[in-house]
C-alpha cells in the first residue's frame, strides 16, 4: 500500500521539486446538499445562500419539478456550498448553516 503523505510530500519521480507548504491563513468548508427521495415541489433559501459574502462556489442541481433518487452516491448530491472564513471550524460551522438554511419541499413519489 502506498504512503499517501510520504509519496506527496517526498522528492518527486523526475527530480521536480515540490513548493514549500506554507501556514493555512484562513479556512475553507464544503458542504453538500442531500434532499429526500421525491419530485421537488419548492426550494426556499438559495437566494441567502448565494448572496452570503463567505460563500465562495455554491451550485444548485434541480429544480421544481425534477425528481430527487435516493442519495446512494456523491453522483446524487443536489448541490453545493463552499465557504471561505477565518478559520477552518468557523467555515465547518458556517457550511453547515448554509446548507441547512436551504429548504427543499418535495413529494414522494412511488
Amino acid at each position: 500500500m502506498w504512503d499517501t503523505v510520504r509519496c506527496t510530500r517526498s522528492p518527486a519521480p523526475l527530480g521536480v521539486a515540490h513548493a514549500p507548504l506554507l501556514p493555512a491563513q484562513r479556512g475553507a468548508a464544503t458542504r453538500y446538499l442531500t434532499p429526500p427521495a421525491g419530485q421537488v415541489v419548492r426550494i426556499k433559501g438559495w437566494e441567502s445562500v448565494i448572496s452570503d459574502p463567505p460563500v465562495l462556489h455554491a451550485e444548485i442541481l434541480v429544480q421544481p419539478g425534477q425528481h430527487v433518487p435516493p442519495l446512494s452516491a456523491s453522483a446524487d448530491r443536489c448541490g453545493v456550498v463552499v465557504v471561505g472564513a477565518n478559520g477552518l471550524q468557523e467555515a465547518r460551522e458556517a457550511a453547515a448553516r448554509q446548507v441547512t438554511s436551504v429548504e427543499f419541499e418535495v413529494e414522494e413519489t412511488q
